[in-house]
Formats: structure tokens, C-alpha cells, sequence
């Protein structure tokens, strides 16, 4: 089991399988929603979430993979729709 606290930094494989989605999508949607996903970085370039950006992470898996949207709609709900984006899990 993974435990997420806001002071211990999660590293991309372990949020990969809390969403049960593959790094490479991850590192995507990081490239995809740099407007809205922004995690810290080691020194040695390693991604590290923190409670934020997984939450972040979460809202956009739910948009994508349950809700059904394109990347564009994802972003369009993101940008401009903040009543949707605080629905969102």
C-alpha cells in the first residue's frame, strides 16, 4: 500500500500505480497540462508529487479516463471552468 502525506514527496512510479495508468502517460500529461501540473524535480531530474500535484494528477485522470474527454476538453475544463474542476474528485 502507498501512504501520500504532504510532507513525504511521491515518486512517478508509485503515483503511476495509485491511478493505475503507465510513467510514460504521466510524463505526458505533465508535457500535456504544463499550465496545470507543475512537480518538483531531485537534483538528479527524478519527478517528485506532492499531495497537490496528485490531486492535480487525479482531476485529470477523471476527466480523461472516466469522464471520456479529449486532451483539448480536458484542458478547456481545466482553463476556463472552475466550478467543473472543484466537482471533480
Amino acid at each position: 500500500m502507498i501512504y501520500r502525506n504532504n510532507d513525504i514527496p511521491v515518486r512517478v512510479g508509485d503515483v503511476a500505480k495509485m491511478l493505475q495508468v503507465a510513467t510514460h502517460t504521466l510524463r505526458f500529461w505533465e508535457k500535456e497540462f504544463d499550465f496545470y501540473l507543475k512537480p518538483s524535480r531531485t537534483t538528479g531530474l527524478q519527478r517528485l508529487y506532492n499531495s497537490d500535484s496528485i490531486d492535480r494528477l487525479k482531476k485529470i485522470h477523471y476527466y480523461l479516463k472516466e469522464e471520456g474527454y479529449s486532451i483539448a476538453g480536458a484542458k478547456r475544463i481545466l482553463l476556463h471552468s472552475p466550478v467543473l474542476c472543484q466537482n471533480a474528485p
